[in-house]
This record gives C-alpha cells, sequence and structure tokens, in this order.
C-alpha cells in the first residue's frame, strides 16, 4: 500500500498549542502518532512524507515508523537532503511528479501559489516563493495545519488535517468525488 502524510513535528512540543492538538504533553503527542502510523502503515508499505518531519533526532523517529520512507522536505525539515538519504529515508526532494493510477499528481510540501490577481485576497501567503505554480494537475501537500481538506484540485494531507497518514485508496476517492 502507498500513504501519504505530512508535519507530524515530531520533537515539536509547541505544536500542540499551535496546532490545538489534543495531546496532553509531546511525549503523549508522540506515542499516540507512533501508534496510529504503525497500526495503519506496514514494514513493506511505501509512505510520502510530505514535509515537517521533525525538529531533531529524526533517525530515532524514522526508526520507529514502519514503512519505506520517502520525504518531501518542508520548511522544518533542517537537514540537506543528503542527510535524510543517509537517515534512511528513498527519496528526499523540494518536489516530485508521481503516477497516481495512471493520473500524474504533484506532490509538494506547499499549496499552490494563489494566482497574481488573486494575492490581494489571500491572508495565507508565507513561502511563497516556494509554493508550486498551478500547472493543472492535482496537487498532494502539507503546510497547512488548519481545515482545508480538498480545494481546487489540491489535497492537504496533514497530520493535523486528517489525524493519521491516508492511503491511495483515500486519495483517489477524493480525486473522484
Amino acid at each position: 500500500m502507498i500513504w501519504f502524510t505530512s508535519d507530524t513535528h515530531f520533537e515539536h512540543p509547541n505544536v500542540i498549542k499551535y496546532c490545538n492538538r489534543n495531546y496532553l504533553n509531546v511525549d503523549e503527542m508522540h506515542r499516540e502518532m507512533v501508534r496510529i502510523w504503525n497500526n495503519n502503515i506496514g514494514q513493506d508499505d511505501w509512505v510520502f512524507h510530505l514535509g515537517d518531519f521533525a525538529f531533531a533526532n529524526e533517525k530515532h523517529w524514522f526508526d520507529q515508523l514502519n514503512g519505506k520512507k520517502m520525504l518531501i522536505i518542508g520548511n522544518h525539515d533542517r537537514l540537506s537532503p543528503t542527510k535524510y538519504k543517509k537517515i534512511g529515508f528513498k527519496f528526499a526532494e523540494t518536489k516530485t511528479i508521481f503516477i497516481l493510477y495512471g493520473r500524474k499528481v504533484l506532490l509538494s510540501h506547499y499549496p499552490y501559489r494563489p494566482p497574481i490577481e488573486a494575492l490581494a485576497e489571500h491572508s495565507d501567503l508565507g513561502h511563497i516563493t516556494e509554493r508550486p505554480v498551478d500547472g493543472g494537475l492535482w496537487l498532494i501537500h502539507g503546510h497547512i495545519h488548519g481545515c482545508r481538506g480538498v480545494l481546487d484540485k489540491q489535497i492537504n494531507v496533514s497530520w493535523d488535517q486528517w489525524g493519521k497518514p491516508l492511503n491511495i485508496n483515500d486519495i483517489m476517492e477524493l480525486i473522484d468525488n
């Protein structure tokens, strides 16, 4: 099975407060997230983590989690792609095209950049230059922690959106509906 998630933010205690995660402390958050991950994802499954994996101890968290992991680097991923590959990630880049049942899909940490004429209407313009330009493909992304599950051919797989990784069938259902 193939899975997608983002914004786990291991080793980031303030994410509990910033994103209203329902945990008493970072240790509880870590235990529960690892449990949910490993109850869903098997050792032979493939996982695309779309950024903001961990603030520290990346190798420790990598080793705790099932699956063959690939990383789309986010704004809080502080290591180089080479170091992420040494940890064990099969892939570590800023974006990539993925073929999903014959359909090209863009994988990025960031949502699409709003069109120039709509910039004044958007309050969330952080990392605007890193955001991909909408080329008509479906985009699977993270970065946005709030409620924005599916919007304009964009699927937000942030941990804070779903509380778990989404599998390829979940993604296809969101695309087809």
